[in-house]
């Protein structure tokens, strides 16, 4: 309890002031898992179990001798491989994505194929564990997983709406830019309701979930302005009033106008409504990332913006990038998957439905698939302009691939002459094209080994500890 005293009365990080590092930096993996590990070292320890091995290393070059352990019983490697452990489940929700997408474990395989082909576009996990990103992405992507299967099975009610909220208040408590990602989602769920893809009662329950979600970690992270303030909570507001008028909007038969009084009241609403919470209290925590699509886009920099563009992180998308998953067939696959629900969308769906409406919306045919669809453009928008969220871009893109393995769909197009096993033998030969490049990359990501080793940081540590008294810096 006194370590979670003082990370929240922190008078060292900044000094002269006293700051709750918990809801400044998110750091709820680093307390949960200190928590597990002193559990687990008590266990370990009380039954006599060695779960590391240590030594000492002579460093020569006038260095001091240093003692060097391996084994989860160390504190860094036990975060560590917890990190690994939570990145590992990304592949399974790829996987579990791939299935509901394609309707076939077919579609499973081939998108979890792309994922490892393109794993070193997909995450930064393997370079830096202790990002916030790496402990939510693999949270964001098993959430859009279970949206994407109420979305597909046309769920309802309190529990699934609870079921959604739980993962996603481990993104929101693990990474502040999680409720970005959780705003493109309500845009693209709500495109989803505005072209009637989904019944009302799935869309109330994925509305639902988000509101559970933003007041429980709103309380969690002790009031924190930036979350508040955000695009989300304004959203969800937008969102809300939607359908709350609802009734008055489903009178309108003719879908363009529907479409388009519905999605300028919910962009109308999240921005002005985000506007009007900013101003009144005072709180632009958020206001460099627009101060970075400004300096991008019409050449206003100031020093914050010269800050982050100066690094490549923050900077569009690289052409080598681009290339990179063209080579591995990752975009080529992906782009043909778009293009034909797309081919669907315009001349296979509904022959009435698009451009008249019925007044019953009982949801649409392939809804999963739209809201991947309209998700993945919001990924690969983001991807663009900020080459460090390319792990969304990339596993969404893995995650589009299997569309391709969605027999149903192709044989609407087709007219039922894609024979099934044909098909599947299809699925195979991508698969074994992608391998050409993707082992090529998979060889590279194994053969990356190093050690850490920064004498002359240490130097200046050694230092600071000695000529200064301490909490003075």
């Amino acid at each position: 309890m006194q370590g979670l005293y003082d990370i929240t009365h922190d008078d060292v990080t900044e000094y002269g002031h006293t700051i709750n590092t918990l809801k400044r930096f998110n750091l709820y993996p680093e307390v949960i898992f200190a928590f597990f590990y002193r559990i687990f070292k008590g266990i370990t320890d009380a039954v006599n179990i060695n779960t590391q091995t240590c030594w000492k290393i002579n460093r020569g070059s006038n260095l001091p001798p240093i003692e060097s352990c391996e084994g989860i019983g160390n504190p860094h490697y036990f975060y560590v491989d917890n990190v690994f452990a939570s990145a590992g489940t990304v592949a399974g929700s790829i996987f579990v994505m791939g299935v509901l997408m394609s309707d076939s474990i077919f579609g499973g395989f081939l998108a979890l194929a792309a994922f490892a082909f393109n794993h070193g576009e997909a995450t930064r996990v393997q370079w830096t564990p202790p990002l916030r990103e790496s402990w939510a992405f693999p949270f964001i992507i098993a959430q859009i997983a279970f949206v994407t299967y109420i979305i597909r099975n046309k769920k309802s009610g309190l529990s699934w709406a609870i079921g959604m909220a739980v993962l996603s208040i481990f993104a929101k408590l693990y990474w502040q830019f999680s409720q970005f990602a959780f705003f493109t989602q309500l845009g693209s769920i709500f495109v989803l309701h505005a072209f009637d893809f989904s019944s009302l009662s799935t869309i109330k329950t994925l509305l639902l979930g988000h509101f559970i979600s933003f007041c429980t970690s709103f309380v969690l992270l002790f009031g924190n302005e930036m979350l508040f303030t955000s695009f989300y909570f304004p959203s969800i507001c937008s969102f809300a009033l939607a359908l709350l008028i609802y009734p008055l909007l489903n009178k309108i038969t003719f879908r363009p106008v529907f479409v388009l009084i519905n999605l300028t009241l919910f962009v109308a609403g999240s921005f002005g409504l985000k506007f009007v919470i900013s101003n009144t209290l005072q709180v632009h925590d958020d206001a460099h990332i627009l101060d970075i699509l400004r300096a991008k886009f019409l050449g206003v920099h100031n020093f914050h913006t010269r800050l982050y563009t100066c690094s490549a992180e923050f900077n569009f998308i690289p052409k080598e990038t681009l290339w990179k998953l063209t080579q591995s067939l990752l975009l080529p696959s992906a782009g043909a998957a778009v293009l034909i629900f797309a081919i669907y969308f315009i001349f296979y769906s509904e022959k009435s439905s698009v451009l008249w409406r019925s007044t019953e919306n009982k949801g649409r045919h392939f809804a999963d698939i739209f809201y991947n669809v309209v998700q993945l453009i919001c990924y690969c928008s983001i991807t663009y302009l900020i080459m460090r969220l390319k792990l969304f871009g990339t596993p969404h893109l893995c995650i589009a691939t299997a569309i391709l393995a969605n027999n149903k769909l192709l044989n609407i197009i087709l007219k039922d002459r894609l024979n099934k096993w044909a098909h599947i033998g299809l699925i195979g030969l991508l698969i074994a094209a992608m391998a050409h490049h993707g082992r090529e990359n998979i060889k590279k990501q194994y053969n990356i080994i190093g050690e850490y080793s920064n004498p002359d940081q240490e130097a200046l540590f050694d230092w600071i500890n000695k000529s200064t008294k301490p909490g003075k810096l």
